[in-house]
């Protein structure tokens, strides 16, 4: 694994940014508003794109992943608002990491129905009453 580019990219760049044949590791700052502030959100991506990868290089990033976040928070001392994988850097949009960084609140949740219990059909005697 190495540093393969460092720079400013806007939101709009970033899918140009992301190999189609290679894993890699992204860590982009996220310039938006939210709610009516501004906001600049640090988020992990990891991308991997399918089977062009091979077996090894997928098995490789795979297993750093948490490596690698756990060093640029502890020792860069960067905090990770959020941590994505992506196949392909068409899925990295504005509002897809709007989406991401500040999910929908449903106000009114279903609350957990349990299920009801199998039928087990009509009760069956197997033996005689005691008389």
């Amino acid at each position: 694994m190495f540093l393969d580019s460092i720079g400013a990219c806007d939101v709009e760049e970033l899918p140009g940014k992301v190999p189609a044949d290679t894993a890699r590791y992204h860590l982009f700052r996220f310039k938006h508003s939210h709610e009516g502030d501004f906001l600049e959100s640090n988020v992990f991506i990891y991308s991997m794109p399918g089977f062009s990868a091979s077996i090894k290089e997928r098995m490789l990033y795979s297993s750093c992943k948490n490596s690698v976040v756990e060093a640029i928070q502890k020792v860069y001392k960067i905090d990770i608002a959020k941590r994505l994988e992506v196949d392909s850097g068409s899925e990295l949009t504005s509002e897809f990491l709007h989406s991401e960084l500040h999910p929908v609140k449903s106000l009114n949740k279903p609350k957990f129905a349990k299920p009801a219990a199998p039928s087990r059909g009509a009760r069956r005697i197997t033996k005689a009453p005691p008389s």
